[in-house]
């Protein structure tokens, strides 16, 4: 129950990093973004945001890193020509997203139990009830 409860609430909640960036106009079709783990060279694509018409500002969540390890960041804009053009490296500390990990877990412990906790009382008063008016 408890590995259930810590699911949904990952998925609800999604602890990370969140990338935050602005453009300023520009026949742009999207983004990628790229993530590599201090020094390596191995800058793998995490995801791709498409660009929309009159908006500047966007960002992307990376829920899936390690509290212990340092990462690099790269943004890249793509033209409507297929041009990309990326953005300066970002160097992020997966330890920010730590607390937040680290609370989804406790909680999704504490409401795990709490369900099993119930669920086995609930069966114990319902079988007593069944046996009462046999």
């Amino acid at each position: 129950m408890v590995v259930v409860v810590l699911i949904v609430l990952w998925s609800l909640f999604q602890p990370g990093i969140m990338l935050e960036w602005s453009v300023a106009g520009g026949p742009l079709t999207g983004f990628r973004v790229y993530r590599a783990p201090v020094g390596s060279a191995d800058s793998g694509l995490l995801g791709e945001v498409p660009a929309e018409a009159a908006v500047q500002d966007y960002a992307y969540l990376d829920a899936r890193l390690w509290p212990g390890q340092q990462y690099v960041y790269r943004v890249e804009a793509v033209g409507a020509e297929g041009q990309a053009a990326a953005s300066q490296a970002i160097r992020v500390d997966g330890l920010a997203a730590l607390p937040a990990q680290v609370a989804i877990l406790l909680a999704s412990v504490m409401a795990g139990c709490a369900v099993v906790a119930l669920t086995s009382r609930w069966r114990s008063v319902g079988g007593e009830l069944i046996r009462l008016r046999a």
